[in-house]
């Protein structure tokens, strides 16, 4: 339909013809590009977080069993009667020990200086007081014994505790 005041040809100048509906490949290439980046993008934080929390479980789990470790020492070392040192008393006492079947302990072991007198100071080289086992003997329990002629002996049984680094499995 015609409109009365417009001439034929100005009708055809203000209704231009409609381009080719679409995307060019440039930008079909640009877009799929943009989507590969960010599904990289995507997929690399996915494992780097995956990465982090097994670390963190691991971290985790490290520490429960240094607490209980700790906490198991430290309710011995309660009751412990006597803490051997870096000493001659110490190092032959820990010699009596079999430690065929034990784990393969690891370095250079050396029981700690005691110094009851001593002050709380850094190690120095060649003078380390800190030592990376603890050994300490611990009451067991108490007996009684009554002898045929009528004496009371009283025994205290002890048992020896030793503790040093050792690999577990495979690390």
């Amino acid at each position: 339909m015609r409109h009365p005041t417009m001439p034929e040809t100005a009708m055809r100048r203000s209704h231009p013809a409609r381009p080719a509906a679409g995307f060019t490949l440039v930008e079909m290439m640009l877009a799929s590009v943009m989507l590969a980046m960010m599904i990289f993008a995507v997929a690399t934080l996915s494992l780097s977080g995956a990465e982090a929390q097994e670390y963190a479980r691991r971290l985790t789990r490290a520490t429960e069993i240094t607490q209980r470790i700790v906490d198991d020492i430290r309710l011995e070392l309660v009751s412990s009667v006597r803490m051997f040192g870096n000493d001659a008393e110490g190092t032959g006492n820990r010699g009596v020990f079999d430690l065929a079947g034990a784990p393969v302990q690891l370095g250079n072991i050396r029981l700690p200086t005691i110094d009851a007198n001593g002050t709380i100071r850094q190690d120095t080289a060649g003078d380390q007081i800190t030592g990376n086992t603890l050994f300490f003997t611990k009451l067991a329990w108490s007996d009684r014994f009554v002898c045929i002629s009528g004496n009371d002996y009283m025994v205290d049984v002890v048992r020896w505790v030793y503790y040093y680094p050792a690999a577990e499995g495979a690390g």
